[in-house]
This record gives structure tokens, sequence and C-alpha cells, in this order.
């Protein structure tokens, strides 16, 4: 609590300001403050002019400023006019003009600031030990497939997260899965809606594969995994992928939207609604070619009944089964076991610090390397499982086919389509499957 040096002229009386801090260490709160500043203003016979209370840290390195404190220089202003500075904690008050006052209380403002420093060493220090044997910190939002004690499995949320991500794995999108659930009413574990950045942001979360992450650093943790580490990486290697497509705006309505293509002019075709005369409405896939005026537009429906004729036709073949197979070895296995070394090394970097075995520079040069070289690691996993789309159909292709849901069936035409072309045909009725030529991959 500050008091001007000065008195109010109608008053004749001693105007003070009270100033509240909340600390995140706990402490009296600004109501209890403020009532503890008023009764020594009341005490002392003077009148309470102004309150300043806010929330932020003592703490130099804190993000947020003391904004009430700083709004006057504290220290020289009050010297300049006279202003005493009463401390309700312990009723102790400071004359700025006094300089042993102003020695103590800078000498009570740095032990202040040192405890405060100690306290939060030991914070870190705790944290850092619950970390490390992978308990649980306490508070946050129960995670999505965990039951109220954040460590017990929620076996109807977890198999969830389980079926999500085999499907992504298969090719499904974040956005197709956050549709089908939140139409079948499964909400977050805050109730809310699902969108594709929650999603996401769960089927990364190493808690999910049974760790604890504290400053980048994994451990195992003490309650199970959801998924397997192998099936994690894979997922968060996909993800993470920098070359990833991510629909912006609407979804795709169309099946083979991105991969036709006008063979006269070579532009992508998209699908547009139209009426017949009859009040009859069907699609076609018209080229974005407008100025053109003779480029090609097909009907969709049969357009997309004759390539899903051949993918299919194409996937029952001997030569497909073969190709399909994958090897005895997996030749992502190797990538993994790199992975699994890097993430190792990197771990072992803040222990490094800690111990003060190499500076903070060279900390923040290997760490940034060690991430690097992660991040290399898991495109390359990202590019050998280009395949894992296939290696997932089902060998009952056609019978599953109609049940599959739009983005899975995109995903499979994906994986063996390189192109779709569709030349002119002649005029007249029908539909001519000749001038739909379809360019496989490999």
């Amino acid at each position: 609590m500050a008091g001007t040096p000065g008195v109010d002229d109608a008053t004749r009386a001693v105007v003070v300001a009270i100033y509240c801090r909340l600390s995140q260490f706990g402490g009296k709160g600004l109501g209890r403050q403020e009532e503890d500043c008023r009764r020594i203003a009341t005490t002392r016979g003077w009148v309470v002019g102004e309150v300043y209370q806010e929330t932020a840290s003592a703490n130099p390195y804190s993000k947020k400023a003391r904004k009430e404190w700083l709004r006057p220089e504290f220290v020289t202003l009050c010297r300049e006019a006279g202003v005493r500075v009463i401390i309700a904690g312990n009723d102790t008050e400071y004359d700025f003009n006094d300089p042993e006052d102003v020695a103590r209380f800078y000498g009570e403002s740095a032990r202040a600031q040192a405890e405060i420093a100690r306290m939060q060493k030991r914070i870190r220090r705790a944290m850092r030990q619950i970390a490390e044997q992978g308990r649980y910190n306490g508070g946050g939002r129960r995670p999505f497939g965990f039951q109220e004690d954040r460590v017990t499995l929620d076996e109807s949320e977890a198999a969830l997260l389980r079926e999500a991500a085999r499907r992504v794995l298969a090719g499904d999108s974040l956005r197709g899965i956050c549709t089908e659930w939140n139409g079948k009413g499964i909400c977050t574990s805050t109730g809310e809606k699902w969108v594709n950045t929650v999603l996401r942001r769960t089927l990364l979360s190493p808690r999910i594969a049974g760790f604890r992450e504290h400053n980048g650093q994994l451990t195992p943790a003490v309650w199970p995994a959801i998924l397997d580490q192998k099936t994690w990486e894979a997922l968060r290697a996909i993800l993470t992928d920098p070359d990833r497509v991510t629909t912006k705006g609407g979804p795709p309505r169309y099946l083979l939207t991105g991969l036709i293509h006008c063979g006269k002019c070579g532009n992508r075709m998209f699908g547009h609604r139209r009426t017949h005369v009859s009040g009859h409405e069907y699609v076609i896939y018209l080229c974005q070619n407008r100025v053109a005026g003779g480029c090609v537009s097909r009907d969709a429906r049969y357009t997309e009944e004759e390539v899903t004729e051949r993918l299919l036709y194409r996937l029952e073949s001997t030569a497909f089964e073969q190709a399909a197979s994958r090897p005895p070895e997996d030749p992502t296995r190797e990538l993994y076991e790199q992975l699994a070394v890097e993430q190792g090394v990197y771990d072992r970097l803040e222990d490094k610090l800690a111990r003060e075995l190499i500076s903070e520079v060279a900390y923040k040069r290997h760490r940034a390397e060690s991430e690097e070289r992660m991040d290399a690691l898991r495109r390359k996993i990202a590019k050998l499982t280009d395949n894992r789309v296939i290696t997932q159909i089902p060998r009952n292709i056609r019978e599953v086919w109609p049940g599959l849901s739009l983005d899975r069936r995109r995903a499979i035409l994906a994986a063996m389509i390189r192109r779709i072309e569709v030349h002119p045909q002649r005029k007249g009725p029908g539909f001519d499957p000749n001038t739909i030529k379809v360019l496989w991959k490999g």
C-alpha cells in the first residue's frame, strides 16, 4: 500500500493507493489483501484513492508483465514524491527518503525473489521426478480414452482410438472420422464435438502409447498403452508428414476428384450437379477449362462405375496379390530401430545439461540436430509405408467396397491410380468406356 505525501485539499486527509497481487504459489486472495490494506488505512485515518489488482507472477522471467505494479517507476517515483509504502502482510512501513529504508526494501525484495527462485526450483525438481516415474502430475482435463483417475482405461473410448488409428493407417481422413463420430453422438472428454485438430492432437499424444512426456522427453508411464509403440510411431509419421495433403474448405464430395483430368487439354475435371428437364438431378465431371468450350464432360455415375470396375478387377488379380503381400522382413523395422536410438540420444541431452556436462548453447544445438534427424527418419518411414493403404485392402474388396467410406475409397484409388483421363467421344447417346484411360502406378 502506497501513501502520497500530499493531502487532499478538501478533506486534508492522506490519500493512499492499494496494490494487490495474487501469487501463483498461493497466499491470500485479492479480496483479503484489499481488506487488510483498508484496515490499516482506516486505523491511520487515511483515505483510499485507488486499488490496483492483478494476477501476474513476480518472477522476472514471467511472460505476463505486472502492469499495475509497473505503472509508477516504483522506488524512484516514491522517493521523488515522498510516498511511503506499507506491506500489509507484516505491517512493515518504508520511507524511501530514508536510505536505510531503501536498503531494507531492496534487501527484503531480493530475499523474496530468492525464495521464489528456490520454490520454483523445488517445483521443477518435483515435476521432473514425477515425469521420470511416469506418474500423472495432476490437473488438466480428462484425456479421452481414460477414466477420471487418468490412469485406468475407458475401454469404450480406447476402442474408438484404436479404430481411428487403424482407419488413418488404412487411408481414412481425420475429417471423415470426426464427421462419423459426431453423427453417432460420440463426444470428446469435455462433451464437445470432434474436430480435426482435436483428434489429431489426441492421436499424436504420447499418452496413448503409454508414455509420459516432460520437456520433450518420453518416459514409460504407469498407465497402460492404448496403442503399441510401433503403431503409434507409424501414425505419428503419417500425421506429421510435411507432405501430407490437408483439404481446406469443403471436403471432396465426388469419388474421382483430384484424379480425373481432361484428355484434350490436360486440366482437372470437377463434379457439377445438373438438373434434367424432367427434374432429375445428376452429376457430371466437367473440365475446368471453360474458355476452350470444346473440352469434355462426362456423366459421373458411369465414369465412376467404369473406373471402380477396373480397380476391383486389378485388385483381385493374382499379380496384385503377390505385389501387395508384405515381405516377411518389414522394411521399416531398421528405421524404427534408428528412431528409437535417436530418441534415446535426445532424451539424454537434458540429463547432460542438468549435470552441466554440456553448455546450454550446445544443448540447444544438439537438440535441434537430433529433432531434425528424427524428422528425417519419420519422413523415410512415411515414404516406405505409402503402400500401407494397399496392404490393408481386404481380399473381399468387391464385397465390402460399397460400405467403405468415401475417404477410404478415394485413398485406395489414389494408392493405385496415378491419373484418369477422359477423352472426347462421338456425338450421340450412350457412354463409351473406351474414352476413359486409367494410368496405374507402378
